[in-house]
């Protein structure tokens, strides 16, 4: 999934940006979500743009590319499954809905900024 996200045409990704922020706030008018869990799930949508990231950096003769290619694929469900364990019980779904789009746009803006064209020497 990752792969196509970096290889997808620009009104793809503009498209998908849309329908998460939608999303988000959407589910934001029902039950809005604390900072806390707002700026971890920043954090983790940045960390999946890391590990993807170094697991392209890593040359294919070294040593650790192997455990770190089976790290990097259970990254994201790590990532879902310590959300869902820190968010609290009362509109749960209402909250996960936001947490998973927030580290949605945290991979987005990483990636995008990343891969962005370069204006300056």
């Amino acid at each position: 999934m990752l792969a196509y996200w970096y290889n997808a045409p620009r009104h793809i990704k503009l498209i998908f940006i849309i329908i998460v922020c939608v999303a988000v706030y959407a589910a934001n008018q029902v039950q809005p979500l604390s900072p806390i869990y707002t700026i971890l799930s920043l954090i983790f949508g940045f960390g999946l743009h890391t590990g993807h990231y170094l697991n392209t950096k890593l040359s294919n003769n070294t040593s650790g590319k192997s455990s770190f290619r089976f790290l990097s694929s259970i990254h994201p469900i790590f990532i879902v499954v310590i959300l869902m364990y820190l968010l609290p019980a009362q509109h749960k779904w209402i909250l996960a809905i936001q947490a998973l789009g927030f580290v949605l746009v945290g991979f987005f803006l990483v990636s995008i900024y990343q891969n962005r064209a370069k204006r300056f020497n």
